[in-house]
């Protein structure tokens, strides 16, 4: 699983959770909230395994997404 189709899973998984709630299923919310810790420990390791390396280093760019050079 990719980092992408883990975020994906992972804003489908508030989803229905957010359903389970406004319906009032409480046994099915339960359920969902003991599986979430997983979900969030999932997502930080594939997020800190993800293969990218920068192109800038954090002197040269404070921020990546953004083509914009740091003030000196």
């Amino acid at each position: 699983m990719s980092l992408k189709n883990a975020i994906g899973f992972s804003f489908v998984f508030l989803a229905v959770y957010s359903i389970v709630i406004i319906s009032s299923f409480t046994q099915g919310a339960l359920f969902l909230l003991g599986l979430s810790p997983v979900l969030v420990i999932c997502l930080v390791f594939k997020t800190l395994k993800e293969p990218y390396t920068p192109t800038h280093t954090f002197e040269e760019r404070f921020y990546e997404d953004y083509d914009y050079n740091r003030n000196q």
